[in-house]
């Protein structure tokens, strides 16, 4: 019979100033024109679209080449150190970066980023296993992001990130942003594949 028990690895961990004030801008700079309406895959029907009631940000992906390999070589070295303490997932790869943009109202509610199917925006390469969600500014209010261990509604955590600071998580933990109620949160998410998970 199986049973419920305690998570027997960290459920995320905290990088503080992962990546400095002048980096985040030139993120910002680079991608904000690029941006277009957020699109999600229904759960039901499995189709992508813009779904206003469970996500509401704009979006722009960033595909490696020769202007953001330095942001692949700065997570490199943390990314494998970290799975490699708590997780040991077997990894072999990067999807395209994601850049979201949450404007007033903006929010995204509670979901998985744990997904195995291709999709030729996100350049997928296999199970997505880690997930990295940075913040790049710190001049709007509300959009706080939220992580379950295991459970949302009923057993989650609020925390409160700065400006450079990343979260680092299994792509299968359940998270959402709370609404913006003030200026627009920008984030720049990675999540690193490998091998389907057994």
């Amino acid at each position: 019979m199986l049973r419920n028990r305690p998570l027997e690895f960290p459920p995320y961990i905290i990088r503080k100033n992962f990546l400095s004030n002048q980096r985040c801008d030139i993120i910002c700079k680079t991608l904000s024109s690029k941006i277009e309406p957020a699109i999600t895959k229904d759960p039901f029907t499995g189709e992508f679209a813009v779904r206003s009631d469970y996500a509401v940000s704009n979006t722009a992906f960033w595909r490696l080449d020769q202007n953001n390999s330095w942001i692949f070589r700065h997570f490199n070295k943390e990314l494998s150190e970290s799975n490699k303490k708590y997780w040991n997932f077997d990894l072999n790869g990067y999807e395209a970066i994601q850049y979201s943009e949450y404007n007033k109202g903006g929010m995204i509610d509670w979901h998985t980023d744990h997904v195995n199917d291709y999709n030729e925006n996100h350049g997928s390469l296999g199970d997505r296993k880690l997930s990295v969600s940075l913040i790049l500014n710190d001049d709007y209010a509300g959009g706080e992001f939220c992580i379950a261990a295991p459970q949302p509604k009923t057993d989650y955590t609020t925390l409160q990130l700065t400006k450079g600071d990343a979260i680092i998580f299994p792509s299968f933990m359940f998270h959402k942003v709370k609404p913006v109620t003030s200026g627009t949160r920008k984030t720049l998410v990675i999540f690193v594949e490998g091998p389907k998970l057994k």
